[in-house]
Parts: C-alpha cells; sequence; structure tokens
C-alpha cells in the first residue's frame, strides 16, 4: 500500500498523528493529506487524487456523517474506501454508518494492529469491486501505438485495472513496455452512444501466444495494466463511463476474478 494516497480527517491532531503513525509504519503509506473537519476534506478532495479515506465521526463545522454522505453522492468519489473512526459502538451508531455507505469503522480508542486489520481488510474489498472483468464487449475499435507502430486488437475483457487483449503477433511487442491505448465502443442501441477513452496508457504485463507449438503463430494474447494511480483525470472518468455502460448492458457478463492466478 506504498502508492495509496490517503485522507485522515479529524479536529484532534494528536488523532491524526497516531493514524498517520500507523499509515507509515505499519502499511509504509508515503503520502498522506490531512484535514481537522468535512469542509477542508473536501477542499482537499478537489485538490489531490485521495484512495482512501479514514474520518472521525465527531468534528466541528461538517461532521464524519455530513462528510460521508457528500462523498457518497459525488460521481468522483462515491467508491472511495472510506473508514469511519467513532468513540460510538453501539448498535445505531454503527447502522446509520453502514446505511450511509461507510466501508468500514472502527470504535475508539482502538489499537494500532486494530486499524492495520480495518484498512487492509476495506482496501481489500474494495480492490474486488474494481476487478470485476466485462466480457462479450458490443463492437469495439482498439487500437495499442509504441514507437510509431500500430496495433489493432480485440478486448477480450476489460476492468479498471486492465485488460486482455488478442491481437496478430509481431516480434516488436515486448513485456513490461508501456503502450498508448485508444478505444471506441459502439452500442447498436439508437439511444445509445459510442463511448471513447483515450489517451490511455498500458503496461504490457503478459504475453503469450495463441499456440506455444507452432513455428509461426498468428494471434496472442496480451494483458495490459493502466496504473489507474497515474491516469489523467479526464482518461479515468471516460473509462468509468465505459465500464458502467457494461455493467449496465450487460451484468450477466461480469465475473470476479480475484481468485484468478493471473493477473494485470
Amino acid at each position: 500500500m506504498l502508492t495509496v494516497k490517503f485522507l485522515i480527517v479529524d479536529d484532534s491532531a494528536v488523532a491524526r498523528k497516531a493514524i498517520r503513525r500507523v499509515l507509515e509504519m505499519q502499511l509504509g503509506v508515503q503520502k498522506i493529506f490531512e484535514a481537522e473537519n468535512g469542509e477542508h476534506a473536501i477542499e482537499i478532495l478537489h485538490k489531490e487524487q485521495v484512495e482512501f479515506i479514514i474520518s472521525d465521526w465527531e468534528m466541528p463545522g461538517m461532521n464524519g456523517e455530513e462528510f460521508l454522505y457528500e462523498v457518497r453522492n459525488s460521481r468522483k468519489w462515491k467508491d472511495l474506501p472510506f473508514i469511519m473512526a467513532t468513540i460510538h459502538g453501539d448498535r445505531d451508531h454503527v447502522i446509520t454508518a453502514i446505511q450511509n455507505g461507510v466501508s468500514n469503522y472502527v470504535v475508539k480508542p482502538f489499537s494500532a494492529k486494530e486499524l492495520e486489520e480495518k484498512i487492509r481488510r476495506t482496501w481489500s474489498s474494495s480492490n474486488r469491486r474494481e476487478s470485476e472483468r466485462y466480457y462479450s464487449l458490443p463492437k469495439h475499435q482498439a487500437v495499442m501505438m509504441a514507437d510509431d507502430r500500430k496495433y489493432t486488437c480485440t478486448i477480450l475483457n476489460i476492468s479498471r485495472m486492465g485488460m486482455l487483449v488478442q491481437l496478430k503477433y509481431d516480434p516488436s511487442l515486448q513485456l513490461m513496455k508501456t503502450y498508448d491505448i485508444s478505444i471506441i465502443v459502439e452500442w447498436s442501441r439508437p439511444t445509445a452512444r459510442s463511448v471513447t477513452v483515450s489517451p490511455l496508457e498500458g503496461m504490457c504485463t503478459r504475453l503469450e501466444l495463441d499456440d506455444s507449438f507452432h513455428p509461426s503463430p498468428e494471434n496472442c494474447c496480451m494483458g495490459l495494466w493502466f496504473g489507474v494511480n497515474r491516469m489523467e483525470g479526464s482518461v479515468e472518468r471516460s473509462l468509468n463511463k465505459l465500464l458502467d455502460a457494461l455493467r449496465e448492458s450487460s451484468p450477466d457478463m461480469i465475473h470476479d476474478n480475484t481468485n484468478i492466478k493471473w493477473e494485470y
């Protein structure tokens, strides 16, 4: 979790320091933002690409419950992992937090080990959602570019983290090389509009010939990792729009592949 960007929201500097210590010492986190209430946190979210929120419940100004409401009702932030830290461990407060869309909660005072476990569990759950892959895409165009070479491919499946494509084998294709990708997906329905995702960067993390026993294979499969932490905002929005459209058009074509050994 070294590259994950955290936002700590708490009006107590002592509490923020304690949480920061867990993130840095237990999880090796390198980028941490701090806010003393919900209003300040919203300002940071507008400026920075935060990937995980840990917020206190009771704060002056915009409290944790109000802040959670703003996050979950934002198209940009609605899927962020959100842990609520609170002194209220009773059933009513827990139910309220869950109904408002909290990812997890921790009751104060908590140990470093307890917070670490909550963070790891929440992050794992969030990654499972993001690993949903969409198969059987409608008519589409997918083009990869590198070193002035152009490769046309067919998308076999795609997720927010990456995609698996099939293309004509070329000796110039390389593992760990980054390709500029352009994707256009079209729907046959009259009311549906095409979705374009470009420029999207993908690193080749898998390159496999369709028939390894054939002396001159025609096709190959390539796994591409998008590196969402480095993705530009406009590209990320376009990719999310595409995935949302695929989810709505063919929900039966979604698979959770977190247990598959090979990843993007």
